[in-house]
């Protein structure tokens, strides 16, 4: 008998088939996908590596209304008493107007009058030197050299009368000496008055250059006194309004200062311009400024760009991005300054003519 093999014959004629189905999907999804990616829609086409996108006709930021100087804190020495306060909130102030005293100014006051004083009796023994001695006291020195001189004239008369008796044996050898010794007394007297009286008119430069260097001296010690006494003193160091007092009288100085100071007068916008737009922003750009508390649209111009890249104040910047660290300012001047002058520090919002180059 033939023996039959074993195992189904039917079996490989379908797999076959099923084998040949999945190779004609493969070949019919490659083709598709081959198809999609060679058939791209223009409108979906990637721009050229040259092309640059358009400048915007204005850049948009936020700002804050700041004085024109900005916010002045007016210092003191640390730790200094205030003893008298001599302005108020809202007040307005003129450069070096004194807005504050401070403890121990009386006492600086005191030393400022003595070394006041001092001086004037310094000039007064200079002008002293200069002028010599007194008239009356040179005429008394005169009429003493005078006498000296008839003493002298008496002696001497003497004297000769004393010889010639002596010569004819008539006058002892003891009175001729005695009149030669009064002689001599009266000529040593008439010297010793002659030369005072030199003295007395002559002005020595030593005296003159004593008596300067002494003026000098008592002037150093007031020009100190007074700058002590200044110190006691506060003064404005601008212009402006005092929009804060921070400091009252009989308190200490602390590291906020005495008060705030503003020059209102010149109101500003800091705009915190993007490091991306800050190309287009120039000096002279047209700035127009909107927000809350504004009536309309206030207008004004870019004073200055401050090229330092700096954190922005306006709102709290994402921990995960340096956004924060990418802003610039731009300080517009504001043609509506007494509007503005009421709205300090407020944040508003700022829209200025691009100039893109």
């Amino acid at each position: 008998m033939r023996q039959i093999a074993a195992g189904p014959p039917a079996v490989r004629p379908r797999a076959r088939r099923g084998a040949t189905r999945s190779a004609g999907r493969a070949l019919l999804l490659m083709s598709f996908l081959g198809a999609c990616s060679g058939s791209e829609p223009s409108h979906l086409a990637a721009p050229p590596p040259d092309a640059s996108p358009p400048h915007p006709a204005k850049v948009t930021c936020l700002g804050r209304i700041v004085p024109g100087e900005k916010l002045v804190c007016v210092a003191a020495p640390p730790q200094s008493i205030v003893s008298e306060l001599r302005v108020t909130r809202n007040e307005r102030v003129r450069q070096g107007q004194v807005v504050a005293v401070l403890q121990r100014h009386d006492l600086y006051a005191a030393t400022v009058v003595q070394a006041a004083a001092e001086v004037e009796v310094a000039a007064a023994e200079l002008e002293q030197v200069r002028a010599g001695e007194k008239p009356a006291v040179l005429a008394a020195q005169a009429a003493i050299v005078d006498r000296c001189q008839a003493d002298a004239a008496t002696a001497r008369s003497d004297q000769q009368r004393a010889q010639a008796l002596a010569a004819k044996g008539m006058v002892s050898a003891a009175d001729l000496e005695h009149t030669s010794a009064e002689l001599r007394r009266a000529e040593f007297s008439l010297l010793e008055a002659s030369e005072r009286l030199k003295a007395m008119g002559t002005l020595r430069p030593v005296d003159i250059r004593t008596a300067e260097k002494r003026l000098v001296l008592m002037q150093a010690a007031l020009a100190r006194a007074q700058a002590e006494a200044n110190l006691c003193l506060v003064r404005a160091p601008m212009s402006g309004v005092v929009v804060e007092v921070t400091t009252q009288p009989g308190e200490a100085v602390a590291e906020q200062g005495l008060l705030m100071l503003a020059d209102i007068d010149h109101m500003m916008v800091e705009a915190e311009v993007h490091v991306s737009d800050i190309a287009c922003v120039k000096p002279g750009a047209a700035a127009t400024i909107t927000g809350e508390g504004i009536q309309g649209v206030w207008t004004g111009k870019v004073a200055e760009v401050i090229h330092q890249v700096s954190p922005n104040s306006q709102y709290a910047g994402d921990p995960f991005t340096f956004s924060d660290l990418k802003t610039l300012k731009a300080r517009v001047a504001l043609a509506e300054a007494g509007a503005a002058a009421a709205l300090l520090n407020a944040s508003v919002d700022v829209e200025i003519q691009a100039q893109c180059e």
